[in-house]
């Protein structure tokens, strides 16, 4: 039996980077005969519990690359898949890339090629990082390489990668399929409502990112290290007080979208344990918080894409939560403390509804809620199209991995 390794940044209660692995997992089981999977993961017994009803049979390996059974498990798979998610990127940490590189070493070496599916690049600062993407590219198969977006590929080109030898495809989660609605209704605490007619608008909020960017001596730690010592920016006073205005800003936008249009906020996170943090200091500063919504305890992939999918607009920080709405034809709109919220959103014609967080103001927002309220529903069929059409790239990757994992050549 073909057997095929599939390495992100899995095990998490992130349904982002789940989403990320759902979908590849789920074109790998539509193959005539499902390969035996084994995913590296962050935490093992989460990613096994969550995915074991895989028909090709799954077995999950911790994330270290020199461990006996991840040897063996690269020498006996015929590809290892880097599977989605922002991985090639190194302005938070000098150990970002490096577990990646150190994969993909191996890979070449034990005979097993390497397949980039939908990746995201964010910048790279360093000149060791730009390295290591150029490496990465030339480990992989030829034409294995593809990225979820032109900003991906902008990146790679400016770290000295050949423009060829990348395609710009989707990320993975954009072939997320919702779950049955019977299946999801009982985790709503509104759900007749949600059902009554009444426009709903989703909030999916996070924390706002200090990264180093490639400097200080929070950058020779990895990320979770730097928050625990305090390294990480989270807490500087300046750092601080621009978090306290953006959740300002946020109360007061689903204020405004429920006493000017009627609506009513449901607060979705995508990571539990820490969205929903986030989420409760926003209604806590609400004059209409009883017009809102919080779901208690995490989703899956499928359950939080069918619940989007029922909204008449997302306000996001989070980029699956644009991604999974999009999916079903809701317009978005975004908060670009990364650059792949910017490029999702311009590559699905919403990039005017884009917000950049160094500027942001009350006008400014006022203006782009009302206006994505207005043609919410004009929107819709060009939203479709374009998912439609990241749903396509997906698939090609799909096929990619097929004719790699049985051996055939590709050209670049």
């Amino acid at each position: 039996m073909t057997q095929v390794a599939i390495l992100g940044w899995y095990g998490s209660p992130n349904i982002g980077d789940e989403a990320e692995l759902a979908a590849i997992l789920a074109h790998l089981a539509a193959w005539p005969r499902p390969p035996r999977v084994v995913v590296f993961s962050t935490q093992p017994g989460r990613t096994r519990a969550q995915y074991r009803s895989y028909p090709g049979g799954l077995a999950v390996l911790p994330r270290n690359p020199l461990a006996p059974a991840a040897l063996r498990t690269l020498r006996g798979s015929r590809l290892l898949i880097l599977g989605g998610g922002g991985l090639i990127q190194d302005q938070t940490s000098i150990y970002n890339l490096p577990l990646f590189t150190l994969f993909g070493l191996l890979a070449r070496g034990l005979g097993c090629p390497l397949q980039w599916w939908g990746v995201g690049v964010e910048p790279l600062v360093t000149p060791l990082g730009r390295a290591q993407a150029r490496l990465l590219v030339r480990l992989a198969a030829p034409g294995g390489v593809s990225v979820r977006d032109a900003n991906s590929r902008r990146l790679l080109v400016r770290a000295g990668v050949p423009a060829p030898a990348v395609r710009v495809s989707a990320d993975p989660a954009s072939a997320t399929p919702p779950a049955a609605w019977a299946t999801v209704r009982p985790l709503l605490p509104a759900a007749g409502d949600l059902e009554s007619g009444r426009p709903w608008i989703a909030f999916c909020l996070r924390d706002l990112p200090n990264n180093p960017r490639g400097s200080g001596p929070g950058y020779l730690l990895p990320v979770a290290a730097q928050k625990k010592v305090g390294l990480a920016g989270q807490h500087t006073q300046a750092h601080a007080r621009r978090a306290e205005a953006f959740y300002a800003l946020l109360a007061q936008a689903a204020d405004h979208l429920i006493a000017t249009h009627g609506a009513r906020v449901l607060f979705l996170p995508f990571w539990w344990g820490r969205d929903d943090q986030i989420a409760a200091l926003v209604r806590g500063q609400m004059r209409h918080a009883d017009q809102t919504v919080a779901l208690d305890g995490a989703l899956t992939p499928a359950q939080a894409r069918a619940i989007l999918g029922r909204m008449d607009l997302v306000v996001a920080v989070r980029l699956h939560a644009l991604i999974f709405g999009a999916a079903a034809g809701v317009p978005g709109i975004g908060f670009s403390y990364a650059q792949k919220i910017r490029a999702f959103m311009q590559r699905t014609g919403q990039g005017a509804r884009v917000l950049d967080l160094q500027h942001l103001t009350w006008p400014a927002l006022q203006a782009t809620l009302d206006q994505a309220w207005a043609g919410r529903v004009s929107a819709r069929p060009a939203l479709l199209a374009q998912a439609a059409i990241l749903q396509a790239a997906v698939a090609q990757d799909a096929a990619v991995a097929a004719r790699l994992s049985c051996g055939q050549r590709l050209v670049p």
